[in-house]
Protein backbone atom coordinates (compact mmCIF):
# COMPACT_ATOMS: atom_id res chain seq x y z
CA UNK A 1 0.00 0.00 0.00
CA UNK A 2 2.80 2.40 0.88
CA UNK A 3 4.50 1.69 -2.42
CA UNK A 4 1.29 2.29 -4.36
CA UNK A 5 0.63 5.55 -2.51
CA UNK A 6 4.22 6.75 -3.16
CA UNK A 7 3.88 5.84 -6.84
CA UNK A 8 0.55 7.67 -7.02
CA UNK A 9 2.10 10.72 -5.35
CA UNK A 10 5.01 10.68 -7.78
CA UNK A 11 2.70 10.31 -10.78
CA UNK A 12 0.51 13.13 -9.45
CA UNK A 13 3.59 15.33 -8.93
CA UNK A 14 4.79 14.56 -12.45
CA UNK A 15 1.32 15.27 -13.85
CA UNK A 16 1.10 18.53 -11.90
CA UNK A 17 4.54 19.55 -13.21
CA UNK A 18 3.47 18.78 -16.78
CA UNK A 19 0.22 20.70 -16.27
CA UNK A 20 2.18 23.64 -14.84
CA UNK A 21 4.47 23.57 -17.83
CA UNK A 22 1.53 23.51 -20.25
CA UNK A 23 -0.20 26.32 -18.36
CA UNK A 24 3.00 28.39 -18.40
CA UNK A 25 3.36 27.81 -22.14
CA UNK A 26 -0.28 28.80 -22.70
CA UNK A 27 0.18 31.93 -20.58
CA UNK A 28 3.34 32.86 -22.47
CA UNK A 29 1.65 32.30 -25.83
CA UNK A 30 -1.40 34.32 -24.73
CA UNK A 31 0.81 37.14 -23.47
CA UNK A 32 2.82 37.08 -26.70
CA UNK A 33 -0.37 37.13 -28.77
CA UNK A 34 -1.72 40.01 -26.69
CA UNK A 35 1.49 42.01 -27.11
CA UNK A 36 1.49 41.31 -30.84
CA UNK A 37 -2.13 42.48 -31.19
CA UNK A 38 -1.36 45.59 -29.14
CA UNK A 39 1.67 46.33 -31.33
CA UNK A 40 -0.40 45.82 -34.48
CA UNK A 41 -3.16 48.09 -33.19
CA UNK A 42 -0.63 50.75 -32.22
CA UNK A 43 1.07 50.49 -35.60
CA UNK A 44 -2.24 50.72 -37.44
CA UNK A 45 -3.31 53.72 -35.35
CA UNK A 46 0.08 55.32 -35.91
CA UNK A 47 -0.14 54.78 -39.68
CA UNK A 48 -3.71 56.14 -39.76
CA UNK A 49 -2.63 59.16 -37.73
CA UNK A 50 0.30 59.75 -40.07
CA UNK A 51 -1.96 59.46 -43.14
CA UNK A 52 -4.56 61.81 -41.66
CA UNK A 53 -1.95 64.30 -40.52
CA UNK A 54 -0.26 64.22 -43.94
CA UNK A 55 -3.60 64.72 -45.68
CA UNK A 56 -4.52 67.59 -43.37
CA UNK A 57 -1.13 69.20 -43.77
CA UNK A 58 -1.29 68.86 -47.56
CA UNK A 59 -4.78 70.40 -47.62
CA UNK A 60 -3.62 73.22 -45.37
CA UNK A 61 -0.54 73.81 -47.53
CA UNK A 62 -2.64 73.87 -50.72
CA UNK A 63 -5.12 76.32 -49.20
CA UNK A 64 -2.35 78.51 -47.85
CA UNK A 65 -0.54 78.49 -51.20
CA UNK A 66 -3.73 79.47 -53.08
CA UNK A 67 -4.42 82.24 -50.58
CA UNK A 68 -0.85 83.46 -50.79
CA UNK A 69 -0.85 83.46 -54.59
CA UNK A 70 -4.02 85.59 -54.61
CA UNK A 71 -2.78 88.01 -51.92
CA UNK A 72 -0.26 90.88 -52.04
CA UNK A 73 3.37 90.51 -53.15
CA UNK A 74 4.95 91.12 -49.76
CA UNK A 75 2.46 88.79 -48.10
CA UNK A 76 3.18 86.25 -50.83
CA UNK A 77 6.90 86.39 -50.14
CA UNK A 78 6.46 86.16 -46.36
CA UNK A 79 3.86 83.41 -46.52
CA UNK A 80 5.89 81.55 -49.11
CA UNK A 81 8.89 81.48 -46.77
CA UNK A 82 6.67 80.41 -43.89
CA UNK A 83 5.00 77.67 -45.94
CA UNK A 84 8.34 76.39 -47.17
CA UNK A 85 9.64 76.35 -43.60
CA UNK A 86 6.52 74.57 -42.40
CA UNK A 87 6.72 72.10 -45.30
CA UNK A 88 10.37 71.33 -44.54
CA UNK A 89 9.64 71.15 -40.81
CA UNK A 90 6.65 68.90 -41.41
CA UNK A 91 8.62 66.70 -43.79
CA UNK A 92 11.49 66.40 -41.33
CA UNK A 93 9.06 65.86 -38.45
CA UNK A 94 7.09 63.22 -40.33
CA UNK A 95 10.28 61.48 -41.50
CA UNK A 96 11.65 61.61 -37.95
CA UNK A 97 8.35 60.31 -36.60
CA UNK A 98 8.34 57.50 -39.14
CA UNK A 99 11.96 56.61 -38.41
CA UNK A 100 11.50 56.85 -34.65
CA UNK A 101 8.26 54.89 -34.84
CA UNK A 102 9.86 52.19 -36.98
CA UNK A 103 12.90 52.04 -34.70
CA UNK A 104 10.69 51.95 -31.61
CA UNK A 105 8.52 49.25 -33.14
CA UNK A 106 11.60 47.24 -34.09
CA UNK A 107 13.03 47.66 -30.60
CA UNK A 108 9.74 46.73 -28.96
CA UNK A 109 9.32 43.78 -31.26
CA UNK A 110 12.88 42.58 -30.57
CA UNK A 111 12.38 43.15 -26.84
CA UNK A 112 9.08 41.26 -26.88
CA UNK A 113 10.62 38.40 -28.84
CA UNK A 114 13.60 38.29 -26.47
CA UNK A 115 11.28 38.44 -23.46
CA UNK A 116 9.09 35.69 -24.87
CA UNK A 117 12.10 33.47 -25.63
CA UNK A 118 13.58 34.20 -22.20
CA UNK A 119 10.26 33.40 -20.52
CA UNK A 120 9.93 30.18 -22.50
CA UNK A 121 13.52 29.15 -21.76
CA UNK A 122 13.09 30.00 -18.07
CA UNK A 123 9.85 28.03 -17.91
CA UNK A 124 11.44 25.06 -19.69
CA UNK A 125 14.49 25.19 -17.45
CA UNK A 126 12.32 25.42 -14.33
CA UNK A 127 10.16 22.53 -15.45
CA UNK A 128 13.20 20.43 -16.39
CA UNK A 129 14.80 21.32 -13.08
CA UNK A 130 11.61 20.31 -11.25
CA UNK A 131 11.47 17.06 -13.22
CA UNK A 132 15.12 16.37 -12.48
CA UNK A 133 14.45 17.14 -8.83
CA UNK A 134 11.44 14.85 -8.83
CA UNK A 135 13.52 12.12 -10.47
CA UNK A 136 16.49 12.59 -8.15
CA UNK A 137 14.62 13.05 -4.88
CA UNK A 138 13.30 9.47 -4.42
CA UNK A 139 16.80 7.93 -4.58
CA UNK A 140 18.09 10.38 -2.00
CA UNK A 141 15.11 9.74 0.33
CA UNK A 142 15.45 5.95 0.00
CA UNK A 143 19.15 6.05 0.68
CA UNK A 144 18.61 8.21 3.77
CA UNK A 145 15.77 5.97 5.00
CA UNK A 146 17.90 2.86 4.54
CA UNK A 147 20.80 4.48 6.37
CA UNK A 148 18.49 5.50 9.21
CA UNK A 149 17.05 2.01 9.44
CA UNK A 150 20.50 0.40 9.39
CA UNK A 151 21.64 2.83 12.05
CA UNK A 152 18.55 2.08 14.08
CA UNK A 153 19.08 -1.65 13.64
CA UNK A 154 22.72 -1.34 14.65
CA UNK A 155 21.69 0.73 17.64
CA UNK A 156 19.09 -1.85 18.56
CA UNK A 157 21.58 -4.66 18.09
CA UNK A 158 24.20 -2.87 20.14
CA UNK A 159 21.66 -2.12 22.86
CA UNK A 160 20.45 -5.75 22.74
CA UNK A 161 24.00 -6.97 22.98
CA UNK A 162 24.66 -4.70 25.90
CA UNK A 163 21.47 -5.80 27.54
CA UNK A 164 22.31 -9.44 26.92
CA UNK A 165 25.77 -8.88 28.25
CA UNK A 166 24.42 -7.20 31.37
CA UNK A 167 21.85 -9.94 31.81
CA UNK A 168 24.48 -12.57 31.14
CA UNK A 169 26.82 -10.90 33.56
CA UNK A 170 24.11 -10.68 36.21
CA UNK A 171 22.70 -14.06 35.50
CA UNK A 172 25.70 -15.95 34.18
CA UNK A 173 25.01 -19.07 35.95
CA UNK A 174 21.32 -19.45 35.36
CA UNK A 175 20.80 -17.77 32.03
CA UNK A 176 23.52 -19.08 29.70
CA UNK A 177 21.00 -20.97 27.60
CA UNK A 178 18.78 -17.95 27.41
CA UNK A 179 21.75 -15.84 26.33
CA UNK A 180 22.53 -18.23 23.54
CA UNK A 181 18.90 -18.27 22.44
CA UNK A 182 18.76 -14.49 22.63
CA UNK A 183 21.95 -14.25 20.59
CA UNK A 184 20.55 -16.59 18.02
CA UNK A 185 17.27 -14.70 17.88
CA UNK A 186 19.12 -11.39 17.63
CA UNK A 187 21.25 -12.71 14.81
CA UNK A 188 18.19 -14.05 13.05
CA UNK A 189 16.37 -10.72 13.53
CA UNK A 190 19.40 -8.85 12.21
CA UNK A 191 19.72 -11.10 9.24
CA UNK A 192 16.00 -10.95 8.49
CA UNK A 193 15.97 -7.16 8.81
CA UNK A 194 19.04 -6.91 6.60
CA UNK A 195 17.44 -9.20 4.05
CA UNK A 196 14.22 -7.20 4.20
CA UNK A 197 16.12 -3.94 3.81
CA UNK A 198 18.09 -5.35 0.88
CA UNK A 199 14.90 -6.55 -0.75
CA UNK A 200 13.24 -3.19 -0.31
CA UNK A 201 16.33 -1.46 -1.67
CA UNK A 202 16.44 -3.71 -4.70
CA UNK A 203 12.71 -3.27 -5.29
CA UNK A 204 12.92 0.49 -4.92
CA UNK A 205 15.94 0.70 -7.19
CA UNK A 206 14.25 -1.42 -9.86
CA UNK A 207 11.06 0.62 -9.58
CA UNK A 208 12.98 3.87 -9.78
CA UNK A 209 14.92 2.60 -12.76
CA UNK A 210 11.66 1.69 -14.46
CA UNK A 211 10.15 5.06 -13.60
CA UNK A 212 13.24 6.87 -14.85
CA UNK A 213 13.13 4.89 -18.09
CA UNK A 214 9.42 5.65 -18.47
CA UNK A 215 9.93 9.32 -17.75
CA UNK A 216 12.80 9.45 -20.22
CA UNK A 217 10.67 7.71 -22.84
CA UNK A 218 7.78 10.10 -22.18
CA UNK A 219 10.12 13.08 -22.37
CA UNK A 220 11.59 11.77 -25.60
CA UNK A 221 8.11 11.29 -27.04
CA UNK A 222 7.09 14.77 -25.89
CA UNK A 223 10.25 16.27 -27.39
CA UNK A 224 9.72 14.41 -30.67
CA UNK A 225 6.07 15.47 -30.83
CA UNK A 226 7.00 19.04 -29.95
CA UNK A 227 9.75 19.08 -32.59
CA UNK A 228 7.34 17.69 -35.19
CA UNK A 229 4.71 20.25 -34.22
CA UNK A 230 7.30 23.00 -34.31
CA UNK A 231 8.49 21.87 -37.74
CA UNK A 232 4.96 21.77 -39.09
CA UNK A 233 4.21 25.15 -37.53
CA UNK A 234 7.41 26.62 -38.95
CA UNK A 235 6.64 25.28 -42.42
CA UNK A 236 3.09 26.56 -42.22
CA UNK A 237 4.28 29.89 -40.80
CA UNK A 238 6.87 30.23 -43.58
CA UNK A 239 4.18 29.56 -46.16
CA UNK A 240 1.80 32.05 -44.59
CA UNK A 241 4.61 34.59 -44.25
CA UNK A 242 5.49 34.17 -47.92
CA UNK A 243 1.85 34.48 -48.93
CA UNK A 244 1.26 37.51 -46.73
CA UNK A 245 4.52 39.03 -47.91
CA UNK A 246 3.47 38.62 -51.53
CA UNK A 247 0.00 40.03 -50.88
CA UNK A 248 1.40 42.87 -48.79
CA UNK A 249 4.02 43.64 -51.44
CA UNK A 250 1.33 43.72 -54.13
CA UNK A 251 -0.96 45.91 -52.03
CA UNK A 252 1.96 48.12 -51.08
CA UNK A 253 3.07 48.46 -54.70
CA UNK A 254 -0.47 49.40 -55.67
CA UNK A 255 -0.67 51.96 -52.87
CA UNK A 256 2.74 53.35 -53.75
CA UNK A 257 1.86 53.66 -57.44
CA UNK A 258 -1.46 55.30 -56.52
CA UNK A 259 0.32 57.70 -54.15
CA UNK A 260 2.92 58.47 -56.80
CA UNK A 261 0.25 59.29 -59.37
CA UNK A 262 -1.59 61.45 -56.85
CA UNK A 263 1.61 63.22 -55.84
CA UNK A 264 2.60 63.82 -59.45
CA UNK A 265 -0.86 65.15 -60.28
CA UNK A 266 -0.85 67.38 -57.20
CA UNK A 267 2.67 68.57 -58.03
CA UNK A 268 1.70 69.38 -61.62
CA UNK A 269 -1.46 71.18 -60.52
CA UNK A 270 0.39 73.12 -57.86
CA UNK A 271 3.21 74.02 -60.27
CA UNK A 272 0.84 75.09 -63.02
CA UNK A 273 -1.34 77.09 -60.64
CA UNK A 274 1.66 78.71 -59.00
CA UNK A 275 3.17 79.63 -62.38
CA UNK A 276 -0.12 81.03 -63.66
CA UNK A 277 -0.81 82.98 -60.48
CA UNK A 278 2.79 84.19 -60.38
CA UNK A 279 2.75 85.38 -63.99
CA UNK A 280 -0.65 87.00 -63.48
CA UNK A 281 0.49 88.67 -60.27
CA UNK A 282 3.74 89.89 -61.89
CA UNK A 283 1.84 91.22 -64.88
CA UNK A 284 -0.74 92.99 -62.72
CA UNK A 285 1.94 94.33 -60.45
CA UNK A 286 4.07 95.63 -63.34
CA UNK A 287 0.99 97.23 -64.93
CA UNK A 288 0.09 98.84 -61.63
CA UNK A 289 3.66 100.08 -61.20
CA UNK A 290 3.68 101.49 -64.74
CA UNK A 291 0.35 103.19 -64.12
CA UNK A 292 1.59 104.67 -60.87
CA UNK A 293 4.82 105.78 -62.57
CA UNK A 294 2.93 107.46 -65.41
CA UNK A 295 0.54 109.07 -62.94
CA UNK A 296 3.48 110.33 -60.85
CA UNK A 297 5.21 111.70 -63.96
CA UNK A 298 1.99 113.42 -65.04
CA UNK A 299 1.56 114.89 -61.56
CA UNK A 300 5.16 116.10 -61.54
CA UNK A 301 4.85 117.62 -65.02
CA UNK A 302 1.55 119.24 -64.08
CA UNK A 303 3.04 120.63 -60.87
CA UNK A 304 6.10 121.93 -62.77
CA UNK A 305 3.94 123.47 -65.50
CA UNK A 306 1.64 125.09 -62.94
CA UNK A 307 4.67 126.40 -61.02
CA UNK A 308 6.20 127.79 -64.22
CA UNK A 309 2.92 129.39 -65.24
CA UNK A 310 2.48 130.88 -61.78
CA UNK A 311 6.04 132.20 -61.84
CA UNK A 312 5.49 133.70 -65.29
CA UNK A 313 2.26 135.32 -64.10
CA UNK A 314 4.01 136.60 -60.99
CA UNK A 315 6.87 137.94 -63.13
CA UNK A 316 4.41 139.73 -65.41
CA UNK A 317 2.60 141.13 -62.39
CA UNK A 318 5.90 142.36 -60.93
CA UNK A 319 6.88 143.94 -64.27
CA UNK A 320 3.49 145.61 -64.53
CA UNK A 321 3.66 146.81 -60.95
CA UNK A 322 7.19 148.13 -61.53
CA UNK A 323 6.07 149.91 -64.66
CA UNK A 324 3.12 151.38 -62.81
CA UNK A 325 5.42 152.50 -60.00
CA UNK A 326 7.83 153.98 -62.55
CA UNK A 327 4.98 155.87 -64.22
CA UNK A 328 3.70 157.07 -60.88
CA UNK A 329 7.18 158.23 -59.88
CA UNK A 330 7.70 160.04 -63.19
CA UNK A 331 4.28 161.67 -62.82
CA UNK A 332 5.09 162.59 -59.25
CA UNK A 333 8.45 164.09 -60.35
CA UNK A 334 6.76 166.05 -63.13
CA UNK A 335 4.15 167.25 -60.70
CA UNK A 336 6.89 168.25 -58.26
CA UNK A 337 8.70 170.10 -61.07
CA UNK A 338 5.49 171.89 -61.93
CA UNK A 339 4.93 172.77 -58.30
CA UNK A 340 8.52 173.92 -58.02
CA UNK A 341 8.19 176.07 -61.12
CA UNK A 342 4.93 177.43 -59.77
CA UNK A 343 6.61 178.15 -56.45
CA UNK A 344 9.45 179.90 -58.26
CA UNK A 345 6.99 181.93 -60.28
CA UNK A 346 5.01 182.81 -57.18
CA UNK A 347 8.21 183.76 -55.38
CA UNK A 348 9.23 185.98 -58.25
CA UNK A 349 5.80 187.56 -58.25
CA UNK A 350 6.05 188.15 -54.51
CA UNK A 351 9.46 189.70 -54.90
CA UNK A 352 8.16 191.94 -57.64
CA UNK A 353 5.20 192.96 -55.57
CA UNK A 354 7.40 193.75 -52.60
CA UNK A 355 9.94 195.69 -54.51
CA UNK A 356 7.34 197.35 -56.66
CA UNK A 357 9.54 196.91 -59.53
CA UNK A 358 9.04 194.34 -62.18
CA UNK A 359 12.39 192.63 -62.32
CA UNK A 360 12.97 189.95 -64.85
CA UNK A 361 14.29 186.68 -63.57
CA UNK A 362 17.85 185.80 -64.34
CA UNK A 363 17.76 183.16 -67.07
CA UNK A 364 21.05 181.72 -65.97
CA UNK A 365 19.72 181.08 -62.48
CA UNK A 366 16.60 179.54 -63.87
CA UNK A 367 18.62 177.44 -66.27
CA UNK A 368 20.93 176.37 -63.48
CA UNK A 369 18.02 175.47 -61.23
CA UNK A 370 16.35 173.57 -64.05
CA UNK A 371 19.56 171.75 -64.82
CA UNK A 372 20.04 170.87 -61.19
CA UNK A 373 16.46 169.73 -60.87
CA UNK A 374 16.71 167.70 -64.03
CA UNK A 375 20.04 166.17 -62.90
CA UNK A 376 18.56 165.33 -59.55
CA UNK A 377 15.48 163.86 -61.23
CA UNK A 378 17.71 161.88 -63.62
CA UNK A 379 19.70 160.55 -60.67
CA UNK A 380 16.50 159.63 -58.87
CA UNK A 381 15.18 157.94 -62.00
CA UNK A 382 18.54 156.22 -62.54
CA UNK A 383 18.67 154.93 -58.96
CA UNK A 384 15.06 153.84 -59.23
CA UNK A 385 15.77 152.11 -62.54
CA UNK A 386 18.85 150.50 -61.04
CA UNK A 387 16.78 149.23 -58.15
CA UNK A 388 14.14 148.04 -60.60
CA UNK A 389 16.79 146.27 -62.68
CA UNK A 390 18.27 144.73 -59.54
CA UNK A 391 14.86 143.49 -58.42
CA UNK A 392 14.18 142.19 -61.94
CA UNK A 393 17.57 140.44 -61.96
CA UNK A 394 16.98 139.02 -58.50
CA UNK A 395 13.48 137.94 -59.51
CA UNK A 396 14.83 136.39 -62.72
CA UNK A 397 17.60 134.68 -60.79
CA UNK A 398 15.19 133.43 -58.13
CA UNK A 399 12.74 132.30 -60.82
CA UNK A 400 15.57 130.56 -62.69
CA UNK A 401 16.73 128.97 -59.43
CA UNK A 402 13.18 127.89 -58.60
CA UNK A 403 12.79 126.53 -62.15
CA UNK A 404 16.06 124.66 -61.83
CA UNK A 405 15.03 123.45 -58.39
CA UNK A 406 11.64 122.32 -59.69
CA UNK A 407 13.31 120.61 -62.65
CA UNK A 408 15.87 118.94 -60.38
CA UNK A 409 13.09 117.84 -58.00
CA UNK A 410 11.12 116.48 -60.96
CA UNK A 411 14.17 114.68 -62.34
CA UNK A 412 15.14 113.32 -58.90
CA UNK A 413 11.58 112.16 -58.23
CA UNK A 414 11.41 110.53 -61.67
CA UNK A 415 14.81 108.91 -61.12
CA UNK A 416 13.78 107.73 -57.64
CA UNK A 417 10.56 106.30 -59.06
CA UNK A 418 12.48 104.59 -61.85
CA UNK A 419 14.99 103.32 -59.31
CA UNK A 420 12.18 102.00 -57.11
CA UNK A 421 10.62 100.37 -60.15
CA UNK A 422 13.96 98.76 -61.04
CA UNK A 423 14.42 97.62 -57.43
CA UNK A 424 10.90 96.21 -57.33
CA UNK A 425 11.45 94.45 -60.64
CA UNK A 426 14.75 93.04 -59.41
CA UNK A 427 13.05 91.94 -56.18
CA UNK A 428 10.29 90.30 -58.18
CA UNK A 429 12.85 88.58 -60.39
CA UNK A 430 14.79 87.46 -57.31
CA UNK A 431 11.61 86.20 -55.65
CA UNK A 432 10.59 84.30 -58.78
CA UNK A 433 14.09 82.90 -59.14
CA UNK A 434 14.16 81.79 -55.50
CA UNK A 435 10.69 80.35 -55.90
CA UNK A 436 11.77 78.37 -58.96
CA UNK A 437 14.91 77.19 -57.15
CA UNK A 438 12.95 76.08 -54.10
CA UNK A 439 10.38 74.43 -56.34
CA UNK A 440 13.16 72.55 -58.12
CA UNK A 441 14.61 71.57 -54.72
CA UNK A 442 11.20 70.28 -53.68
CA UNK A 443 10.99 68.36 -56.94
CA UNK A 444 14.40 66.88 -56.17
CA UNK A 445 13.29 66.00 -52.64
CA UNK A 446 10.14 64.20 -53.79
CA UNK A 447 12.05 61.00 -54.77
CA UNK A 448 13.73 61.00 -51.36
CA UNK A 449 10.35 61.34 -49.66
CA UNK A 450 8.97 58.57 -51.87
CA UNK A 451 11.94 56.34 -51.01
CA UNK A 452 11.51 57.03 -47.30
CA UNK A 453 7.80 56.26 -47.56
CA UNK A 454 8.57 53.07 -49.46
CA UNK A 455 11.14 52.08 -46.82
CA UNK A 456 8.63 52.79 -44.06
CA UNK A 457 6.00 50.77 -45.90
CA UNK A 458 8.46 47.88 -46.33
CA UNK A 459 9.28 48.08 -42.63
CA UNK A 460 5.58 47.99 -41.80
CA UNK A 461 5.11 45.04 -44.15
CA UNK A 462 8.02 43.17 -42.53
CA UNK A 463 6.62 43.95 -39.11
CA UNK A 464 3.17 42.69 -40.12
CA UNK A 465 4.65 39.51 -41.60
CA UNK A 466 6.65 38.95 -38.41
CA UNK A 467 3.50 39.53 -36.35
CA UNK A 468 1.59 37.05 -38.49
CA UNK A 469 4.37 34.49 -38.12
CA UNK A 470 4.35 34.98 -34.36
CA UNK A 471 0.57 34.64 -34.29
CA UNK A 472 0.81 31.41 -36.27
CA UNK A 473 3.52 30.16 -33.88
Amino acid sequence: MAEESSQANRSESFGSAANLMIEALEKASAELERTVTVCLDQLQAFSEGIDSSLALQLDKIIQQSEHLVDSHGNDLEAKRDETLDTISALETAEVDRLMHGAAAIRRRFADKVIEATDILTEIMEEQLHDLAGIIDVPNADLYEISRERIARITELSSSGKERVETVSQSYENGMSDKAKSIDDSAQSVIESSKAEVDGHLAMYSSQFDEKIDGVQKQLGEIVEAASKDIQTLTVRGIKTIDETRQTNSQVLDEHISHWQTQLLAMKDRFKQGSFESQSRFIKDYSNEVEKKLLAAQDDINRIAFSAKSRMAVNQKLVHNSLRRVEGKLSDEIDRLFIKFEAALAQESKINLMVSGNRLSANPEVIEKLNSRLRAHGAEVIKTFRRQVEQTEAEFARSSAGSNERIESIRLSSVESLEKQVRIMRSDLERITRNFHNELSELNLKTPIIEESGRAAALAVMAYKSAMLSLEND
